[in-house]
């Protein structure tokens, strides 16, 4: 059973918390191979964890260090904080707010994480909005888009999970109640 293999088959309490959120959550190495994503990112790419393990990100969404956060964050070593940025998928176009770092171990760089808040919803409302015609009337909408942070135990926890998950080839375990 090879890295990946180990990786992806593992459960913890890490990835029950990533499944459980509605941010889309990646982590990838330092080759730039995604090692990670949680359901929510399954549902908005439309690709199944399994399918992505060890591919590059720019091999699954034609995406380099100067389009994606995360990867910018992986080069930089900086943080990359509530960026919009859009991406297409499946011939979809998505549309994220995003927030990135990258993951050191005892101060060695081993890869990046982003999450990352959907927001193709709201832009496809404008533009249908922007298509109305309304003679009489002005429509005015205005959509406020919290900003996303992370509070600093979750931030902690992405970091910590992800570099256990590096070292060791295989997330943290609980062990059975």
């Amino acid at each position: 059973m090879g890295l990946f293999d180990e990786l992806f088959n593992a459960r913890s309490l890490y990835f029950d918390v990533f499944d459980k959120m509605i941010e889309a959550v990646y982590i990838c190495d330092t080759d730039r191979n995604l090692i990670y994503f949680n359901r929510a990112a399954e549902k908005l790419d439309g690709y199944l964890l399994k399918d992505v393990k060890g591919k590059s990100t720019y091999e699954l969404y034609g995406l380099d260090e100067t389009e994606s956060p995360m990867l910018r964050a992986l080069t930089t070593e900086r943080p990359v904080v509530n960026e919009e940025f859009s991406y297409y998928v499946n011939g979809k176009e998505v549309v994220q707010l995003c927030n990135s770092g990258p993951i050191y171990e005892e101060g060695r760089l081993i890869g990046a994480y982003t999450v990352q808040r959907d927001l193709t919803m709201y832009k496809d409302i404008m533009e249908k909005i922007s298509r109305c015609s309304a003679p009489s009337a002005t429509i005015r909408i205005t959509i406020v888009t919290e900003k996303m942070t992370l509070s600093p135990g979750l931030s902690a926890a992405v970091k910590a999970s992800a570099a256990v998950w590096l070292r060791r080839g295989r997330p943290p375990t609980l062990l059975p109640r």
